[in-house]
């Protein structure tokens, strides 16, 4: 081959390479994780990115039913979709995006909801294509079916008490009379749904035997068993697991985002420093609701549907009785550590009146014992001086007595 020739060939390998190189530069990337577990907040946080073009959150299969196709037909066809966005590199939008859906033959409503409600990279060129559809099973289903090659997964967990004493007060079941399924949220709490602490016990107690109560083993299967499961799938140095209690740690958010190949110091800190979705209050759930600062250690503060109690220290120690396996793999094989969940916490024996909180009882008691001492005291003080005047008028002790004891009874 002549010099001129190699130069051709050279040429043609550089160009490939750029041209690789540029379809690969932009990465996909799911964001999963247990419900209740800061996964809006999470979305908030990766969508306020100006690299990232994020669907709007909670895209999942089962939303995209209704247009005469199977759940299996629409996961790969989402699963597909993602392939293509993947590969117009940095130079899609939402109109770019229903195009190209439309040119495979998808029905052309199913493609205008697919892009629905999406978030446009601000800068104008997107390097991360964020998937915030939250669950683990899903985003594995897709996976499966259309594989996207070195497509990234982050997935949050929380701990055990917390988690179910969140979801309790934020979601409804068939147990409660006001049971309502919405399409977009799901089952939610409203202001005349029967919650309280107690309440909460006895369903933890049931172990399964209650509407949607957690069974024994719970969290080993939404925590170890599910990361297990998505380590094999996208492969262990493409999942990134975090606490989210440490959504608002510098330091996690910064190892978060590079892992995603992105600049924490790009997110406004308007975001940073809020919280989505805790479900403290009533009017501060949904997609996109930043809460008020008093949400924050909402499983202390307690939450409005339940009157603002706090959480029984027994049902607490129940829960992490019953996750203590969870918890243990959790440390030993992901490095994430809840060490409530290994201690014996000293609880109280004493059962507390319905709707009243700890401190308002001790404040009560404490001021009834009052109340009674005093009244005992300005008793024994009459009795003592009528006893005295008695004995002086009489000369003896037998007149005094049913003196002080008429007085007494007066």
């Amino acid at each position: 081959m002549t010099l001129g020739g190699w130069g051709v060939v050279w040429l043609l390998w550089f160009a490939t390479i750029c041209f690789t190189s540029a379809v690969a530069k932009t990465q996909f990337v799911l964001s999963a994780g247990a419900a209740k577990c800061g996964t809006t907040q999470l979305y908030a946080l990766v969508s306020s990115h100006p690299d990232v073009f994020s669907l709007r959150k909670e895209l999942c299969p089962g939303e995209m039913i209704g247009f005469r196709v199977s759940e299996t037909s629409i996961t790969r066809a989402m699963g597909e979709m993602f392939q293509m966005a993947t590969s117009l590199a940095d130079n899609f939008t939402h109109l770019t995006i229903d195009q190209r859906c439309r040119s495979t033959g998808l029905d052309p409503t199913w493609c205008s909801r697919f892009v629905a409600g999406a978030r446009p990279a601000a800068s104008g060129h997107a390097r991360i294509f964020f998937q915030s559809c939250i669950n683990p099973r899903d985003s594995i289903r897709i996976q499966q079916a259309a594989p996207v090659l070195g497509a990234k997964v982050v997935y949050s967990i929380r701990d055990p008490a917390s988690l179910l004493w969140a979801s309790y007060n934020f979601w409804s079941n068939a147990g409660d009379t006001n049971f309502v399924q919405t399409e977009l949220h799901g089952k939610w709490t409203q202001s005349d749904t029967y919650r309280s602490p107690e309440h909460f016990h006895e369903w933890i107690k049931s172990s399964g035997r209650l509407a949607d109560s957690p069974h024994p083993g719970w969290y080993s299967w939404i925590g170890p068993g599910m990361m297990h499961l998505l380590q094999d799938v996208f492969g262990h140095a493409n999942c990134f697991f975090f606490r989210a209690e440490d959504l608002s740690n510098e330091h996690t958010l910064t190892r978060l985002f590079d892992f995603m190949g992105l600049q924490l110091n790009k997110v406004p800190d308007t975001v940073k420093h809020a919280r989505a979705n805790t479900g403290t209050h009533l009017a501060t759930r949904g997609i996109g609701v930043n809460s008020s600062v008093e949400d924050v250690g909402a499983d202390q503060a307690g939450y409005e549907v339940s009157g603002f109690r706090p959480m029984l220290c027994d049902s607490r120690q129940l829960i992490y009785n019953m996750s203590r396996e969870g918890c243990s793999e959790l440390k030993t094989a992901f490095s994430i550590d809840y060490p409530d969940c290994f201690n014996q916490m000293l609880c109280p024996t004493l059962m507390l009146p319905q709707n009243t909180s700890n401190s308002e009882w001790h404040t009560d008691m404490w001021s009834e014992f009052m109340a009674f001492s005093i009244t005992q005291l300005l008793l024994l003080v009459a009795a003592i001086g009528c006893y005295r005047h008695a004995t002086k008028t009489h000369g003896h002790y037998a007149p005094a007595t049913a003196d002080v004891v008429g007085v007494a009874l007066e």
